[in-house]
């Protein structure tokens, strides 16, 4: 699953790509040949949700920020590094909480099946511990 986009944006073009990395997925914006954001993603499915919100991001910037044709590209390039990444960890975070969310949940109910389960488990036991180097 390689997915590219190409953005013009005052005259320049940014090119966006998704593409697997490894065991992973990247997911990352190039403008003149060089490097601007780049996120690295485990599962498809991560990578799949960022990218479409990454699409919406880049719209966004373009459509809310004017810059002039022979504008300072160097700034205008960091603004819109800056813009990407605080989108990215935003979402990271949001996405973060769902998960935390969820595993704290299975968890608390994991530890009152063990609670109910120890008793049954120490009365059957009739060695302790050993701890052994």
């Amino acid at each position: 699953m390689t997915k590219t986009k190409n953005y013009s944006y005052c005259g320049y073009t940014f090119k966006a790509y998704c593409k697997p990395a490894g065991h992973g997925w990247e997911i990352g914006c190039y403008f003149d040949g060089k490097p601007l954001f780049v996120g690295n993603f485990v599962h498809k499915k991560e990578a799949t949700q960022w990218w479409t919100e990454f699409n919406h991001t880049m719209k966004s910037f373009f459509a809310k920020y004017e810059f002039p044709h022979k504008g300072p590209t160097q700034w205008m390039t960091k603004f819109f590094t800056n813009y990407c990444y605080k989108a990215y960890y935003a979402w990271l975070d949001k996405s973060f909480a769902k998960y935390t969310k969820e595993y704290t949940k299975a968890s608390k109910k994991d530890f009152v099946s063990y609670k109910k389960m120890k008793p049954t488990w120490q009365k059957s036991a009739q060695y302790g511990r050993k701890y052994a180097a």
